[in-house]
């Protein structure tokens, strides 16, 4: 048997990472409808107006959708630190008062 050194572990860690890959390069764009790979969106992103494809009435069909990722701000220190255009359209969009805010953009998807 040989030994890999450098063995390739699938978990949702790495799939993450390599969808946001995708989605952010743009000229590696076409790998995720060629392989048939689901689209991410992150909640936390689209705040900027109703037409942002990260709101989820904008959600294309395959896709998966997170409130965050681990390199954004919690859910509560970004509400703190949104513009206030941001702020207020998240909070209309997902119904809140903002006392449950990682709970509203958890039920928001």
């Amino acid at each position: 048997m040989i030994h890999d050194p450098f063995p390739i572990h699938y978990s949702p860690f790495s799939i993450s990472h390599f969808l946001t890959f995708l989605f952010w390069a743009n000229t590696h764009r076409y790998q995720v409808t060629e392989f048939g790979l689901p689209g991410m969106r992150i909640l936390q992103f689209g705040f900027s107006s109703p037409s942002d494809p990260f709101l989820p009435h904008n959600y294309i069909q395959h896709c998966v959708a997170y409130t965050g990722t681990h390199d954004n701000d919690t859910a509560l220190g970004w509400l703190a630190t949104a513009s206030q255009k941001e702020r207020d359209l998240a909070l209309r969009y997902l119904h809140s008062d903002g006392h449950d805010f990682a709970w509203d953009l958890i039920r928001g998807i």
